[in-house]
C-alpha cells in the first residue's frame, strides 16, 4: 500500500502471511517498531493495534500475520494516518490474484467502506476526522493452474521430433501468454495456466541462426485448459511449403537473387512449392505475394501478383509471376504465399515462409557514405607495427562489400590510391616509427567508392628503443659505507617519437621498485632493497627507462660497501678525490671519516654546524696520495645534523652527519 497527502509526503506499508508469524513485532520476519507519532501537521502513516486488540506499540510499516498460501479467512488490520502539507489522504493499493480487502470507518463502517481488489486507489476527503481505519484482507487459496503440452511433428518427418521449433500461445484475446521452444523429444511445455476453454497457439521452425527467417508452420485453436491437469497436444504440419525460390531478369533470364538488375527491367520471380503427403492435404492452390521495401522505409503491398497452380498431395510445382518494371533505389523481398483448399483461402503467410530472403536491388549509382565510429587497436603509442581497425559501415543501397584505406601524412587522391580489404575488423601494418594518418573509405555491391567520402584517424608507432642514458652513483664514487646512496641519471633521448614516460630501479635487475616520473636525481636510494642485500660486497643499481610505446632501455653503475676500511689504509691509492660518509650514523659520541686522495695536495676536512660554524677541524696540511682515516668526537656538542666538509684544492665534499644522544 501507498499512503499520501497530495503533497510531496507518501510512505509504502506492507502486510502478509508468514506461518512463524505471531500476533506480536516479528523483528526476524523484518518488522521493525515506529517512533512515537509526530505532532500535527507532519505527514504520519503505520498499521497500528490499539482498536484491534493487538500489541503492535507505536506501530509498524510491515505488518505480517500467521499463514500460508493455503490460508483461508480473513485477517485484521488497523491502519493510522495524517496529514502534511496535503489536505486529504490517499490510499493505493496492489492486491495480487486470491486477495480481497475491505476498508472501513472504526465506527459503524457507515462513513467509509471500501472495496479493496486488484490495483486502485481510493482518497480520504476529510482525514482530520477519519484518522484510523480497519482494514479486513480476505485470503483464498488460488486455483491450481493447468499445462499444455505440445508435440510437434512433420507430415514427411522433416525435421521430425527434436526439431527446433517456437511455440506461441495466447489467451481467448488474442494476449501472448507465453513461448517455450521443443526440447529434444520434439515437446513444448508450458505450465500454470489459468483455466479457460479458448486458447490458440501458433507453431514456427527455427531458422537455427542463419538469419533467415523463423518459418511458419500453422496455428490450432480452441484448445481447453483443465485446473490441475495437462493437456496434450500433437501438432503435425500439414500446409505445402516453400523448397526454393529465385528470381530473373526476364530480358536476359539471368538469375539475378541477392544482386543488381537494372532500372526498369522485367523481373521473374519462381517458387518452388511443395505439397506434403496427407490424406486432408488433397489438393491447394498456392499464390505468391510480394512487399516492395523502399530505402528500408516502412514496406508496403505491391499489388498482389499471382499464378495460381494446384498441387496435389506430395507434389512439387513452381509458381513463376513477374513484376515490371524494376524501380529505382528499391529493395524486393517475397513476403509469403497464400494457401487455398476449394477456393476458400485457409493460411496467408509471413515472410517466414519463404525460408531465405529474396533481395533484389535496382541499380546503385551513390558511393557510399565514409565509415563511421572508426577504432583503433591498440589506440595509443605501441610498438607493434600491426592496428586492428574497426568501423560502422553507413547504409548503402546496395550494401558495403569493401573497405579501402590508406596510411601517411599525404591523403589519397583517387579512389583506388589504397588497399582494398574485404576484412571487417581489418590489419593495417606500417613500416616506420611516428604518427601516421590513416585514411579509410568504403566500396559497395555495386562497385561505387569515393575516397573523398572516408574518414580520418592516427596511427601510433614507436618500434624503436630509447639510447644516450646513464647512471653514478654518489657522484661516481668508488666505494661507500652506508646503504643509502644518492643516484644520478642521465636521462635518454626518445628516438621513435613516443617520448620518455617513466623510470624505475633495481639492485638485481629483476626486481624493480615502481615506474616514477623521469627525474635526474634519485635521492637516497636503499641498496638493501628491489633484489639488494645488507651484505657487504660490490653493488650493482641498474635503472630502466621506459618510453610511451612500452619499450626500455637499462644502464648499471657499481660501487663498493664496506663498513670497515683496512684496504684503504693499507696503502691503496684511490682514482679520485673522495670523502666517504661517515660510519656508523647516526653516532654517538664518535664516529669514523674516510678521504682520500690520488695526488699530494693539501686538505681541509671540518665539522660545520646548521649556523655555518666550525665546531671541529679534523684534519688540515699537505697529504700524500692514499686513504686516510679520521675520528669525529662529538663530546660537548648537542645532539643534531652536522656537516663534514673537505677542501682539496679545487675539490669540495660535503657529508651530512647525525648525532643522536
Amino acid at each position: 500500500m501507498t499512503i499520501s497527502d497530495g503533497a510531496a509526503d507518501r510512505k509504502e506499508l506492507f502486510f502478509g502471511l508468514d506461518p512463524s508469524a505471531t500476533e506480536g513485532i516479528d523483528s526476524l520476519l523484518g518488522e521493525v517498531e515506529q517512533p512515537p507519532p509526530p505532532p500535527d501537521g507532519v505527514f504520519d502513516a503505520r498499521f497500528v493495534g490499539d482498536d484491534i486488540g493487538i500489541n503492535l506499540g507505536e506501530g509498524v510499516c510491515l505488518d505480517i500475520r500467521r499463514g500460508d498460501s493455503t490460508t483461508t479467512g480473513t485477517r485484521i488490520h488497523q491502519l493510522r494516518y495524517q496529514v502534511g502539507l496535503g489536505t486529504s489522504i490517499t490510499i493505493a493499493w496492489k492486491l495480487p490474484e486470491g486477495v480481497t480487502a475491505r476498508l472501513q470507518d472504526i465506527y459503524t463502517g457507515s462513513i467509509i467502506d471500501v472495496r479493496m481488489s486488484g490495483t486502485d486507489s481510493f482518497v480520504v476527503s476529510d482525514p482530520g476526522a477519519q484518522r484510523k481505519l480497519i482494514m479486513s484482507v480476505t485470503y483464498k487459496p488460488l486455483d491450481p493452474g493447468g499445462s499444455l503440452s505440445v508435440l510437434v511433428r512433420n507430415a514427411e518427418g522433416w525435421g521430425g521430433p527434436g526439431a527446433s521449433a517456437r511455440v506461441e500461445l495466447r489467451d481467448s484475446h488474442a494476449t501472448l501468454i507465453g513461448t517455450e521452444f521443443t526440447d529434444t523429444t520434439g515437446r513444448a511445455s508450458f505450465t500454470d495456466i489459468a483455466a479457460g476453454s479458448n486458447y490458440s497457439y501458433s507453431v514456427f521452425r527455427l531458422s537455427g541462426g542463419s538469419g533467415l527467417g523463423d518459418e511458419y508452420w500453422g496455428a490450432r485453436s480452441g484448445v481447453a485448459i483443465v485446473p490441475g491437469q495437462q493437456v496434450d497436444q500433437s501438432f503435425v504440419r500439414s500446409m505445402p511449403y516453400v523448397l526454393d525460390v529465385h528470381v530473373f531478369d526476364a530480358n536476359s533470364n539471368n538469375d539475378v537473387s541477392f544482386g543488381l538488375v537494372p532500372t526498369g527491367a522485367n523481373l521473374r520471380f519462381e517458387l518452388v512449392v511443395k505439397n506434403p503427403v496427407l490424406p486432408e492435404a488433397a489438393q491447394h492452390s498456392v499464390q505468391g505475394r510480394l512487399v516492395l521495401d523502399r530505402h528500408q522505409a516502412i514496406p508496403y503491398d505491391v499489388d498482389q501478383v499471382a499464378t495460381s497452380v494446384s498441387i496435389a498431395a506430395g507434389e512439387t510445382r513452381t509458381i513463376a509471376f513477374t513484376l515490371t518494371p524494376a524501380l529505382e533505389g528499391a529493395f524486393y523481398h517475397l513476403a509469403g504465399t497464400t494457401v487455398q483448399i476449394a477456393g476458400t483461402t485457409v493460411l496467408t503467410s509471413g515472410t517466414a515462409w519463404v525460408g531465405q530472403p529474396l533481395v533484389v536491388v535496382a541499380t546503385d549509382r551513390t558511393p557510399p557514405l565514409p565509415p563511421k565510429d572508426i577504432t583503433v587497436q591498440p589506440h595509443h603509442w605501441t610498438n607493434s607495427r600491426n592496428f586492428a581497425v574497426e568501423w560502422i559501415n553507413p547504409i548503402d543501397l546496395s550494401g558495403i562489400v569493401a573497405a579501402w584505406y590508406k596510411t601517411g601524412k599525404t591523403p589519397p587522391v583517387q579512389s583506388d590510391d589504397g588497399i582494398r580489404t574485404t576484412s571487417k575488423p581489418c590489419t593495417v601494418s606500417v613500416n616506420q616509427d611516428g604518427a601516421h594518418p590513416l585514411y579509410m573509405w568504403l566500396e559497395d555491391r555495386a562497385g561505387n567508392k569515393d575516397h573523398t567520402q572516408r574518414a580520418q584517424t592516427t596511427l601510433f608507432c614507436d618500434g624503436t628503443p630509447p639510447t644516450g642514458g646513464g647512471i653514478s652513483i654518489d657522484s661516481g664514487s668508488i666505494s661507500t659505507n652506508t646503504l643509502t646512496v644518492r643516484l644520478q641519471v642521465v636521462i635518454p633521448t626518445d628516438v621513435g617519437g613516443s617520448g620518455i614516460s617513466s623510470m624505475c630501479f633495481s639492485n638485481d635487475s629483476a626486481a624493480w621498485s615502481p615506474p616514477e616520473k623521469v627525474d635526474p636525481v634519485k635521492e637516497a636510494w636503499d641498496l638493501s632493497k628491489y633484489g639488494g642485500t645488507g651484505s657487504e660486497g660490490n653493488k650493482t643499481v641498474w635503472v630502466e627507462f621506459a618510453d610511451s610505446a612500452g619499450n626500455v632501455i637499462r644502464y648499471s653503475a657499481t660501487i663498493a660497501y664496506r663498513t670497515t676500511f683496512v684496504a684503504q689504509q693499507a696503502g691503496a691509492i684511490p682514482a679520485r678525490y673522495e670523502l666517504l660518509q661517515n660510519f656508523p650514523n647516526p653516532f654517538n659520541p664518535s664516529t669514523c671519516i674516510v678521504y682520500g686522495v690520488p695526488v699530494r695536495t693539501s686538505v681541509s676536512v671540518k665539522v660545520i654546524n646548521l649556523l655555518g660554524q666550525v665546531v671541529r677541524l679534523l684534519d688540515d696540511g699537505y697529504r700524500d696520495p692514499g686513504y686516510y682515516r679520521l675520528t669525529f668526537d662529538a663530546d660537548g656538542l648537542p645532539s643534531g645534523i652536522y656537516f663534514v666538509q673537505m677542501v682539496s684544492g679545487g675539490f669540495v665534499a660535503t657529508r651530512k652527519v647525525l648525532l643522536a644522544r
